[in-house]
C-alpha cells in the first residue's frame, strides 16, 4: 500500500532543467529559437491542411505551377525546421556549437518557409 507520507514535499522536488547528458544547460536563446521554429512549423502545417483552395481553379497554368511549387516548398521547409529544432533540443551529448548551428538552421529555414508561404498566398 502506498502512503502519502512517503512523498517528498514540493520544495524538495528536483527542478526540471533542459540539459544534455553531460549536464550542460541548453542556452535560453536556443530554447527560444527552437520553440519558435516548432510552433511556426506546426502552424504552417495546420494552415496547409485547412486551407480550402476554391480560387485555385481560376488560376492560369503558369500561376498554378508556381503556387504548387511554393506550397510544396512551404511544407518541406516546415518539416525541415521542425526536425532541426527537435534535434537541437533532444540529441544527447553534442557539442554546444552543434546546438547553436541547428537552432540557426531551423530559424533560417523558417524564414525561407515564411517567404514561400506569403508568395503562395500572394498568387491566390
Amino acid at each position: 500500500c502506498y502512503s502519502l507520507a512517503r512523498t517528498r514535499p514540493l520544495e524538495e522536488a528536483p527542478a526540471l532543467v533542459l540539459a544534455d547528458m553531460d549536464g550542460q544547460k541548453i542556452p535560453a536563446s536556443v530554447r527560444l529559437a527552437c520553440g519558435w521554429a516548432l510552433l511556426s512549423a506546426g502552424a504552417m502545417a495546420l494552415v496547409h491542411y485547412h486551407l480550402s483552395c476554391s480560387q485555385c481553379d481560376a488560376l492560369t497554368d503558369t500561376k498554378a505551377a508556381c503556387f504548387s511549387a511554393l506550397w510544396i516548398g512551404t511544407l518541406c521547409c516546415a518539416g525541415s525546421q521542425a526536425t532541426a529544432a527537435a534535434l537541437a533540443l533532444l540529441l544527447p551529448r553534442r557539442p554546444r556549437w552543434i546546438i547553436r548551428e541547428l537552432a540557426n538552421f531551423s530559424v533560417a529555414v523558417a524564414g525561407a518557409g515564411h517567404c514561400m508561404f506569403h508568395g503562395a498566398i500572394y498568387i491566390l
